[in-house]
């Protein structure tokens, strides 16, 4: 089944009126791209525009590998959530997929995080979560 309540926004479109529709409508949370950030217990986040990281996604702003791996090092250091996003596409190669993504989960997992779906991520961070209620 489709868990619709779970929302990523089309090439991270930060639109007021996106996010007036996924409160309307029950949305738990919507995810943005093209950002180097990553969601922080101790700073308030709008949970209708939670930060994703763009690995490999060129057509919705990735980070660079070191940048990534900065993220992966700043919320592992400060018990935050790294939300990465991918596209697949025909520049994905053997090696792009077998090295540099292999390299980022490796990295990640050596650094403590580990991988969650968005659900699991949301609920683990809800109480932290800005209710912003002008949306």
């Amino acid at each position: 089944l489709l868990d619709w309540k779970f929302w990523v926004i089309p090439y991270g479109a930060y639109q007021t009126e996106l996010q007036k529709m996924a409160k309307k409508w029950g949305c738990k949370c919507a995810v943005g791209i093209g950002q180097n950030a990553y969601v922080n217990k101790s700073e308030v986040v709008n949970r209708f525009y939670l930060p994703r990281a763009g690995f490999n996604a060129q057509e919705t702003g990735s980070v660079s590998f070191e940048q990534l791996k900065a993220l992966i090092d700043s919320a592992a250091a400060n018990n935050g959530w790294v939300i990465v996003g991918t596209h697949i596409y025909d520049g994905w190669t053997d090696d792009l997929l077998n090295t540099k993504f292999a390299e980022m989960v490796n990295y990640a997992k050596n650094a403590g995080l580990t991988f969650v779906t968005l659900n699991e991520g949301y609920r683990q961070f809800e109480p932290y979560f800005q209710y912003n209620e002008m949306y």
